[in-house]
């Protein structure tokens, strides 16, 4: 253990036992001084405060007690003509899809997608080896038909000739009879006057025996010929009915045979071309059936738009209305009203409306958005509000008017939407004034001060 620090650590308990230490009362007196200090400063920083505390309370106070101020605006009555701008879709004025009426192979295709075309115009050829073969056996069938009532008649003929031959013979047996008739009778009538031998009267009566049975035969000659002739008739109408079947089937198949041509059905625009040469095309339009072309006339277009319930009485046939488009902003195309549904859409309580532009120079295509522009008349101009101004609650749609510095809740009824403002047409007088915003804090007969808009 090193001794050498000794010295030093008795040095210093000998300086430390010759310190005073501060006494109990000085230590009370500096902890007054700091409290004394404290609360001067709380009082400095707190009562600027509560001054301004009741500064806001009487501002509050003047705030609470004092009319609310609000925007108000007048209701101007609308333009007796209102321009209304509707979106509408441009259509084509005539269109549909070209498919094929018979089934086969595409043998080859002659127009294409964006060629104009006309009527009865090729577009297409398709290949039906088996509708060829079809046709060839209903024109045999045909032909054999044709041969087996030629035979038929030519048999007629003959019948006919039999039956004049066993007429003629029947006539003859007739005379026979008659005439052996006859001289039976007056044989017999000399019997027994002994001028007449027996035996020439037997002699008479097996000549009319004779004349009797070839006469019947006669008579059944002429009844089978006729039977033949009734028969043969019956055999020709039969043919001639097959004949006429196989006529139908013929028609039938060369007008399927036809339909391997495919053509235009109007002058147009091919818009679409879903075909290649040998793709196999069905026949129809179900599900199986392709579509090959797609055609559409648009020397005219259609516009169809969906017109308020509001002012749908004022649109007429002919009305005159202007197309705008973003993709010509210089451009005004101008159209009529060609037709409206004569029917308010139920869900969406608007008129269904046809607009039909002229379009000879093609600018105009399928599928365009466009906004229509249409001058509606008005009998009873609505007034305009701006839309801010409309409370819509349980209560249904209200404005707040202002009526000798008060607040009035004043139900009325909107006619059309103008953009920005709304169109009262009931309930609101256009010397009223309106509140511009109505707020939550605005009770029904409260004080305002009234402010126009906008100052």
């Amino acid at each position: 253990m090193d001794h050498s620090l000794s010295p030093d650590l008795g040095a210093n308990v000998s300086l430390t036992k010759g310190v005073k230490r501060p006494g109990i009362g000085w230590v009370l007196f500096m902890l007054v001084i700091g409290l004394v200090v404290l609360g001067a400063l709380f009082y400095i920083g707190w009562k600027p405060k509560e001054k301004n505390q009741a500064a806001l309370n009487a501002d509050a106070e003047q705030v609470r007690i004092a009319p609310l101020r609000v925007s108000v605006v007048a209701p101007k009555k609308s333009d007796a003509i209102t321009k209304l701008i509707l979106p509408g879709e441009v259509q084509a004025e005539r269109e549909t899809a070209i498919y094929a009426r018979t089934g086969g192979y595409v043998k080859s295709w002659k127009a294409d997608i964006g060629d104009r075309v006309k009527v009865g115009q090729l577009l297409a050829e398709i290949d039906a080896p088996e509708l060829d073969i079809q046709l060839d056996q209903a024109n045999s069938a045909l032909k054999q038909s044709e041969a087996m009532l030629a035979q038929m008649k030519s048999a007629l003929e003959n019948t006919k000739a039999q039956k004049d031959q066993a007429t003629a013979q029947l006539g003859t047996a007739k005379a026979r009879l008659e005439l052996a008739t006859s001289m039976l009778k007056r044989y017999e009538s000399l019997r027994g006057s002994g001028s007449l031998n027996e035996d020439v009267i037997i002699e008479k009566d097996a000549d009319f025996k004779a004349a009797r049975s070839a006469n019947v035969v006669a008579i059944a000659n002429v009844t089978t010929a006729q039977t033949a002739i009734d028969s043969a008739q019956s055999a020709i109408g039969v043919a001639v009915a097959n004949i006429d079947m196989a006529k139908v089937a013929v028609t039938r198949l060369e007008i399927l045979k036809s339909f391997e041509k495919v053509t235009a059905p109007f002058d147009g625009i091919i818009t679409a071309r879903k075909t290649e040469v040998g793709a196999l095309v069905t026949g129809g339009s179900g599900t199986a059936a392709q579509e090959l072309f797609h055609l559409a006339s648009m020397d005219s277009v259609r516009v169809y738009i969906d017109v308020p319930q509001s002012v749908a009485p004022s649109i007429k046939n002919g009305q005159v209305v202007q197309l705008n488009l973003r993709e010509y902003p210089n451009g005004k195309f101008v159209g009529t009203v060609a037709r409206t549904s004569q029917s308010i859409d139920p869900a969406s309580r608007t008129l269904r409306t046809e607009v039909r532009v002229p379009n000879p120079t093609g600018e105009l295509m399928g599928g365009m958005y466009a906004q229509v522009n249409l001058n509606v008349p008005h009998h009873a101009p609505p007034l305009l509000l701006p839309g801010s101004a409309l409370i819509v609650n349980a209560q249904g749609t209200q404005v707040a008017v202002v009526r000798d510095g008060r607040i009035h809740f004043q139900p009325v009824v909107v006619e059309t939407d103008f953009g920005t403002n709304v169109g009262i047409s009931s309930g609101l007088a256009e010397t009223e004034i309106v509140v511009a915003n109505p707020s939550e804090r605005l009770l029904e007969g409260a004080q305002v001060t009234a402010t126009p808009a906008g100052q």
